[in-house]
């Protein structure tokens, strides 16, 4: 009986030292593309393995690898930042790294920020109520090109500068 209580001792201990990743043990492969890199991490953390602030730690650590921009070296429009500062962004290239990973082109970034303002001050007026209006759905949706899928993470984001917890 000892026996069967220390084998399943060391599998419990085998099975949740696999579940638990550091994220020092998670690096590009060699020939991976920035897509792929993105993907594997995102998987990551679907599974549980890493949550998403790591996740976000290991993108911005790996942008120079792929060459892909990282906008919080950049300068950007003052009176944006001015405007983000007020729900608590100190660099707006942090938020535009984000939606750069969504799939967001870089043409379209400054765009998206303003519209994200409009949501992000609608989700304040309106609370946990917030329903994004048609003209904001369509100014997205068909202005900028945004999916379905980019335009519910702009939701999620206004909602999350407004609990201040982005």
């Amino acid at each position: 009986m000892k026996i069967i209580k220390i084998v399943f001792l060391v599998f419990v201990s085998i099975l949740m030292s696999q579940r638990a990743l550091d994220i020092e043990q998670i690096s590009p492969f060699k020939d991976e593309s920035w897509a792929d890199f993105k993907k594997r991490v995102n998987e990551y953390v679907f599974n549980g393995s890493i949550d998403r602030s790591k996740a976000e730690y290991l993108f911005s650590g790996f942008r120079v690898n792929f060459k892909v921009n990282d906008y919080r070296q950049e300068k950007h429009d003052k009176t944006m930042q001015k405007h983000f500062l007020r729900y608590g962004v100190e660099n707006i290239g942090t938020l535009k790294n984000k939606l750069f990973d969504a799939g967001i082109k870089t043409k379209e970034l400054d765009s998206v920020l303003g519209g994200l303002l409009r949501i992000t001050h609608s989700v304040k007026v309106e609370g946990k109520n917030f329903k994004m209006n048609d003209r904001m759905k369509s100014y997205f949706r068909d202005r900028l090109n945004l999916d379905k899928k980019q335009v519910n993470y702009l939701i999620y984001i206004a909602l999350k500068l407004n609990d201040k917890s982005f």
